[in-house]
């Protein structure tokens, strides 16, 4: 019997830990994950395993049965078939909310009634395994112990392994059925045949109906989707509307590509205000260019036909498989975080551009000033940095990356895309030479549409310097990833294209 204690706890370390990565990427698609989310996330859960806790020692005190730990148990078991059947549905009904609001309502939802019982599990083992006043701490202690090992065990499973190659569903499928597993085992042990007869009769249909009323994608309007998977780094969707087709992480668009029609010509990306393109005009000689943040390929297959040799740094491999099945993509990628690529890289670059806006989160180490240093080695004397941001000229994350390029940097240019303050992409360009659009270059740019008020100058006065020791982008840009996201989401209704 004491064998089977400690599966339990074992099985209940594991289950707390795999559901709470699970929890956060459900909120993932409406919410993002910022340090905000992950905040409310694992703030909920640890209120919710503290509840449990100290209800489960309340109940342990009470009624310290093995007939109490099953029934606890079945009922964490039947919290998850719910999770399973609604988890990806119940985001939607807080997305209007601001936030943090919306976040911590949908985490309370999701969170709670699983984690509150599988926080009693461990009060009942205590109660259950002591016999002596002279083993409590060696009892309690071991439990600490074998829950905390399967804890890491379920960590490390569910985020390196499950969630890429699952999913979701599949991963809440195997926690119910473990956790009822773990239950019949613990009535057999004790011989109680009636009611371990009862849990599997009731657990059962409970199983099949998680599986028959599982949670489907959500409604994306008048777009169809014809791909979905779970990245490292958030939900993944390959959607389509009348010829044309998107990337989105996290109900964000990352990429859209036509495929009717030319397809990718030059000045296709200058139509539609994505500046990238300018850089064989502010650096027509430019011929190797590194890409941070691959998405769909959509740069590199526009500057190759200016000649330039791009080479892909993509930090989620289900990306780069979306990319090569759905939209043709060619680069030479290597999957790496940007900036650990940088260290270990030898090569130098006529262009470096940074476009990693993944699911609606900045990372933060790739906008300090140590990282701006490290991507100028790799520039050649005229080389140029480029950054793609979501914001507009005057907004203060906009301010904070120009006055940290500025310290690297001493000519920097900024190109937007929109022409009020509302949220749009700003082009950063950055080199150690003159960054100048003129003569027979802006004729031609004239006849894709760029007049030259895109241009414009940041305000860096009084903005923060972003460094590894203090950076705060992802802070100070959270207002605008909601607004992108809400935007986003409209778009997802009524596409414009």
């Amino acid at each position: 019997m004491k064998i089977s204690f400690w599966i339990i706890s074992f099985w209940a370390g594991t289950t707390v830990m795999a559901f709470e990565l699970v929890g956060a990427r459900l909120l993932m698609p409406l919410f993002g994950m910022g340090i905000q989310v992950w905040t409310i996330v694992i703030a909920t859960s640890l209120a919710a395993l503290a509840v449990g806790y100290w209800t489960g020692g309340k109940i342990a005190d009470t009624r310290p049965s093995v007939i109490t730990l099953a029934v606890v148990l079945f009922l964490a078991a039947v919290s998850l078939v719910f999770v399973r059947s609604s988890g990806r549905n119940i985001p939607a009904v807080f997305q209007n909310m601001p936030l943090v609001a919306g976040a911590c309502c949908s985490a309370i939802s999701i969170l709670v009634a699983p984690l509150v019982l599988l926080g009693m599990v461990q009060p009942i083992l205590v109660r259950l395994l002591i016999r002596t006043v002279a083993r409590t701490g060696k009892v309690v202690g071991g439990l600490m112990a074998v829950g905390t090992i399967g804890g890491i065990f379920g960590t490390s499973l569910t985020g390196l392994i499950l969630i890429p190659h699952l999913g979701l569903s599949k991963i809440l499928l195997v926690l119910v059925v473990g956790t009822l597993a773990v239950a019949v085992a613990a009535l057999c042990v004790v011989r109680q045949w009636m009611i371990t007869a009862a849990v599997i009769i009731i657990g059962l249909p409970s199983i099949l109906a998680g599986w028959t009323f599982e949670s489907g994608p959500r409604g994306v309007g008048l777009m169809s989707v014809l791909k979905e998977v779970e990245g490292l780094y958030g939900h993944l969707e390959v959607l389509e509307h009348h010829g044309t087709r998107a990337l989105a992480c996290n109900g964000i668009f990352q990429t859209v590509v036509p495929t009717f029609g030319l397809g990718i010509v030059r000045g296709t990306l200058i139509c539609g205000r994505d500046y990238v393109e300018l850089i064989p005009y502010f650096r027509p000689g430019a011929r190797k260019a590194l890409l941070i943040g691959v998405g769909a390929g959509l740069h590199e297959r526009t500057l190759a036909l200016y000649g330039l040799e791009v080479y892909g740094v993509e930090i989620d491999p289900a990306v780069i498989r979306l990319a090569t099945e759905y939209f043709d993509l060619a680069v030479e990628v290597t999957v790496a975080d940007g900036r650990a690529f940088l260290v270990r890289d030898q090569q130098q670059y006529d262009a470096v551009i940074i476009d990693t806006f993944l699911g609606g989160i900045p990372p933060e180490h790739l906008y300090t000033k140590e990282a701006f240093e490290l991507t100028d080695e790799h520039l050649s004397p005229d080389g140029v940095l480029v950054i793609r941001l979501i914001g507009h000229p005057k907004h203060p994350a906009i301010c904070a990356v120009t006055k940290t390029l500025q310290a690297v940097f001493p000519h920097i240019q900024a190109v937007r895309s929109g022409i009020a303050n509302e949220p749009q992409h700003v082009f950063l360009f950055a080199s150690r030479t003159a960054l100048e659009l003129g003569g027979s270059k802006r004729l031609e740019l004239g006849m894709y549409g760029f007049t030259g008020e895109e241009l414009c100058d940041i305000n860096t006065q009084g903005a923060v310097l972003l460094t590894d020791n203090r950076s705060g982008l992802t802070l100070l840009s959270s207002d605008l990833v909601a607004e992108h996201r809400r935007y986003s989401l409209q778009l997802r209704r009524e596409p414009l294209w």
